[in-house]
């Protein structure tokens, strides 16, 4: 009787975690879809550099960047080089506009 007990908690378990976990995805992804905001015209950030490898999409007005996620500098003479940075870290001495935004 103990196994079935055990079984019976484990797949409950099991059933409420995979739940959350969709609840959780999808909560996760509703916010991304907000993403994070730059302004275009910002020297030195990440997301205005054109070494960095983030998700981000100039908006219609060219006023601002929205992005997804954290990036991965591509900037060789950056201090940042192959590591993954915030679309709004900076200033980077290094830094080159990005040639959606010229």
């Amino acid at each position: 009787m103990s196994d079935k007990i055990d079984r019976r908690h484990f797949m409950r378990r099991s059933g409420q975690l995979a739940i959350g976990g969709l609840l959780g995805s999808l909560m996760l992804n509703a916010h991304a879809e907000d993403g994070f905001t730059v302004d275009s015209a910002s020297e030195g950030q990440c997301a205005t550099c054109r070494y960095w490898g983030g998700v981000r999409k100039v908006s219609e007005d060219g006023k601002t960047i929205t992005t997804q996620s954290l990036g991965w500098c591509n900037n060789p003479k950056s201090m940042s080089f192959q590591k993954m940075t915030p679309p709004d870290f900076g200033p980077m001495k290094f830094w080159t506009r990005w040639d959606a935004l010229t």
